[in-house]
């Protein structure tokens, strides 16, 4: 993750309920926060039922702006599961399969016929990570299109044999993106919002596809610098990780609730 501002989810990890426990928790992160290890928000549920909400740090350094329940985090690589549950409402539909070759989608893609999307899906693909190039840092400035992303993809030498090894690639997911435009018809952003955003009450929840666009209470993001200090992240348009990190956002309310136990996809 390329920030210091964290969202921390926490469930069944210790006792819930009593007012002790509230407070030796707050006391606990305060501890970190206090120190500058910590900026962001802790949310503890049991049930359907929000235990402790509480917001620590700055959303913003430079103007001393508190972080708050109403403050949007980028989450990065926590986008990679709602790429996945993307793909898997297309094959419920019956829009593809989990053994389709991503040829099917890419003709042109050098190996595709031996790549299946359940690979693409579980790192398993062979495709090396064209986020990691050395001009990743120059191209990642500029707006992308799920389409130049594959493009990208496609010029980067793969790390093993489809099926044989495990191998995190965020182009896996930039591949991924790509497909759910092509069989969806519809943009990367707008087919999450409806199949899943909106279904799931995640009203504060998008894909940032323009960066342009005002993002209300949107949290700034920083880099450690030195022992104990910070400085701002590189800019980079979130479009450049669509799919693999294009920071869906998301905020805390006092009167929220997830909806199942597991605390997946809160309701924000």
């Amino acid at each position: 993750m390329r920030t210091v501002t964290l969202i921390m989810f926490l469930a069944g990890a210790i006792p819930l309920g009593a007012e002790s426990t509230r407070e030796r928790m707050a006391s606990l992160v305060r501890s970190y926060a206090d120190a500058g290890l910590f900026s962001g928000v802790v949310l503890v549920t049991k049930g359907n039922s929000n235990v402790y909400a509480e917001a620590f740090g700055l959303a913003d350094s430079a103007l001393n702006v508190p972080n708050t329940l109403q403050s949007r985090f980028h989450i990065a690589s926590l986008s990679k599961p709602i790429t996945a549950v993307a793909i898997l409402k297309l094959v419920e539909q019956g829009k593809l399969s989990l053994n389709d070759p991503l040829s099917k989608f890419v003709p042109d893609f050098p190996g595709g016929n031996k790549i299946t999307v359940e690979e693409l899906l579980t790192h398993y693909s062979g495709l090396a990570d064209a986020s990691a190039d050395p001009d990743y840092n120059e191209w990642s400035r500029f707006p992308q299109t799920t389409a130049s992303l594959v493009e990208r993809a496609k010029k980067k030498s793969p790390e093993s044999e489809p099926g044989t090894h495990y191998f995190y690639s965020n182009s896996n997911y930039h591949i991924l993106a790509f497909i759910i435009e092509k069989q969806s018809g519809q943009s990367y952003g707008e087919f999450l919002a409806k199949e899943i955003f909106q279904p799931s009450g995640m009203n504060n929840t998008a894909h940032q596809g323009n960066d342009g666009a005002i993002v209300e209470n949107l949290v700034r993001g920083y880099n450690p610098a030195g022992a104990a200090g910070f400085e701002n992240a590189p800019y980079l348009d979130w479009t450049s990780k669509t799919g693999n990190g294009s920071s869906p956002t998301k905020s805390f309310a006092t009167s929220t609730a997830c909806p199942s136990p597991s605390g997946s996809f809160c309701r924000v």
